[in-house]
């Protein structure tokens, strides 16, 4: 007979964010917890208009940055 099924690992997402407001750009941090695996995305706002976006230090596209860290 065949073994059973075990059931599907339920997923754990939780996202924390801290906002850190500098004299030419606020910077938005988001830590990213999914089950045992831990992720930092960034969000640079600079006064002159350029905004970037990164995971884990890596230049990522903003609805990248949004998608993976709503929670």
């Amino acid at each position: 007979t065949p073994e059973p099924k075990a059931p599907p690992k339920k997923i754990v997402r939780i996202v924390t964010e801290q906002i850190i407001q500098q004299e030419k750009k606020r910077i938005t941090i988001r830590n990213v917890s999914v089950n045992d695996r831990h992720y930092i995305y960034k969000r640079e706002e600079y006064k002159w208009g350029g905004i970037f976006y990164y995971k884990d230090n890596v230049f990522v596209s903003e609805p990248t940055f949004e998608h993976e860290t709503e929670p």
